[in-house]
């Protein structure tokens, strides 16, 4: 089975010297090395006669990861960690607060059934 796109693709490789690897071909001109998508996305983007607006665009001038934007960032984090853990702090004292008064209610009670049945046995005496 022939694949003609393939083989003529194959054969313009082979006549550009495109050996490399990593290496892209662009209106003829073979870039070889560490591609960066900035430098492809540029190269793509020169080869037209009428730039499309696509190109216009910068899509690599708004780099979210600056010092700035990652001290904000960690400063949010830390904020969030800060508010949950006050929250998780406050349940876990009430739940403790409802527990402990659960035990002396149940400790209180039976004293004063232990005080009843005392009472009970020196009146029957």
């Amino acid at each position: 089975m022939n694949n003609s796109v393939l083989e003529e693709d194959l054969e313009k490789w082979n006549l550009l010297h495109g050996i490399f690897y990593p290496s892209v071909v662009i209106n003829n001109q073979i870039f070889k090395g560490q591609l960066e998508v900035r430098n492809v996305y540029n190269a793509i983007c020169a080869g037209f006669n009428v730039t499309p607006s696509e190109c216009d665009i910068s899509y690599f001038s708004n780099n979210f990861f600056t010092a700035k934007n990652i001290f904000m960032l960690l400063l949010f984090v830390a904020i969030v960690n800060l508010v949950v853990f006050y929250i998780y702090r406050k349940h876990v004292r009430r739940e403790l607060k409802e527990e402990m008064q659960l035990q002396i209610t149940s400790v209180m009670t039976q004293y004063f059934a232990l005080a009843e049945s005392n009472k009970s046995k020196k009146a029957d005496a």
